[in-house]
């Protein structure tokens, strides 16, 4: 497997104050930093930004400026190159408006969407580079372009090895074909494909259950939108129906509970507060007061 990782930090918020890159290439289990430079980006540095990469005005005095190191990323053209959250892409092709430089042929993939698709439990937080060189045990110096570029790398390495990819042209299927649980549709709305459903639906065994006082046994539950704890859904749902809730899909007569995640329909909202005006046995509880109520961390 071959392919290439980019990271720039910026001097401010726009996106052409490159003043560091960092570019590595993975080759078929070696990886070799082709890029670790600072940029003089010709502007004013930000101290939101000088705090978060700790490089200075001072330090790029003498740095080449972009289009002096523009021939060294020529080689991501018509390469395959990973970038994580997907900025690092406007900033290379801001950088190139600036210079006036040609925007090379490159397949641009975002390795945070690599994680999210591989590990569920950070499908919806947790998925940063950071983060996740924390939960992998890989060696990070955070906010240096090229131990950024390092780290992304073998993240992929080894989200590789769980979907058993070994063509880096996989990644491209795989991060481009639709996301079958969730997908997002802009301002804060989703569509979510977690479809509750079989069994789950079911009324319980309420006489197997062994702690008849927890506040879900007997109750009748909707759970509805995504959870941080819970990125797939079913999982609560299951949780809950162990507990003695009987789970369903839509707001009815007998609903006790609406559990309100991410995204979460309006009319399901709006059904719910309607009977808890008129006095019903009902309530709207949120992720926090879920976790509350089961007494978990």
């Amino acid at each position: 497997m071959e392919f290439l990782v980019i990271d720039f930090e910026t001097a401010n918020n726009d996106n052409s104050s490159i003043c560091q890159i960092g570019l590595v290439k993975y080759d078929n289990g070696n990886y070799i930093t082709l890029i670790d430079t600072l940029i003089n980006p010709e502007t004013e540095f930000l101290d939101m930004n000088v705090s978060k990469h700790h490089i200075t005005e001072n330090d790029v005095q003498n740095a080449p400026t972009f289009d002096e190191v523009y021939s060294q990323l020529e080689i991501m053209d018509n390469c395959i190159v990973f970038n994580h959250n997907g900025s690092d892409k406007s900033k290379f092709e801001s950088a190139c408006k600036k210079y006036d430089l040609m925007s090379l042929d490159i397949t641009w993939l975002n390795s945070a969407t690599l994680v999210r698709r591989t590990w569920e439990e950070f499908s919806q937080s947790g998925y940063g580079v950071e983060n996740m060189c924390n939960f992998l045990g890989i060696e990070l110096l955070a906010h240096n372009a090229a131990s950024d570029a390092l780290a992304t790398a073998k993240i992929i390495i080894e989200a590789s090895k769980i979907k058993n990819i070994t063509n880096a042209n996989d990644w491209i299927k795989e991060l481009t074909k639709r996301n079958r649980k969730r997908n997002y549709i802009g301002n804060g709305k989703t569509e979510d494909y977690q479809k509750l459903g079989g069994e789950l639906m079911q009324a319980p065994d309420l006489d197997s259950i062994k702690n008849k006082e927890n506040p879900f046994y007997g109750k009748k539950v909707v759970v509805s939108g995504t959870y941080r704890k819970w990125p797939d859904r079913k999982v609560l749902a299951q949780l809950l129906k162990d507990l003695g809730a009987d789970i369903d899909s839509s707001i009815g007569k007998k609903t006790n509970y609406l559990c309100k995640g991410n995204g979460v329909g309006p009319s399901k909202l709006a059904k719910m507060q309607k009977k808890i005006d008129n006095g019903e046995d009902a309530k709207i509880i949120d992720e926090n007061e879920i976790i509350r109520l089961l007494n978990i961390d």
